[in-house]
């Protein structure tokens, strides 16, 4: 399977569905399998994942392009940016911050 960057995040080809969603943090990895989705909602600036088990908060710029890709159950992994992201200056999308929680 082929995959993209899209600035902070892998995506597969374009009509490929991938099997999991991998998240890597500072100090922790996750794999959430993607039959395990239930919704993804937001904005430009911070965008909500919902899966079974967890809540992925993602803030950062231009986050549009990511909820497109999620939609299509396209993105492969997401990494959580060194802590000087936010200054970063960038034409295209960028994630500044990346939080996991257990669902309750």
């Amino acid at each position: 399977m082929n995959s993209a960057s899209l600035s902070d995040w892998e995506v597969a080809q374009e009509g490929t569905r991938v099997s999991s969603l991998s998240v890597h943090l500072h100090r922790r990895s996750f794999v959430f399998p993607w039959h395990t989705f239930r919704v993804a909602e937001g904005t430009d600036t911070e965008v909500r994942v919902s899966f079974h088990s967890h809540s992925i908060r993602i803030e950062g710029s231009g986050l549009s392009a990511l909820l497109s890709c999620l939609a299509e159950q396209r993105v492969t992994s997401l990494t959580e940016p060194n802590r000087t992201a936010k200054f970063r200056q960038s034409a295209g999308p960028l994630i500044t911050a990346i939080s996991v929680t257990e669902a309750k």
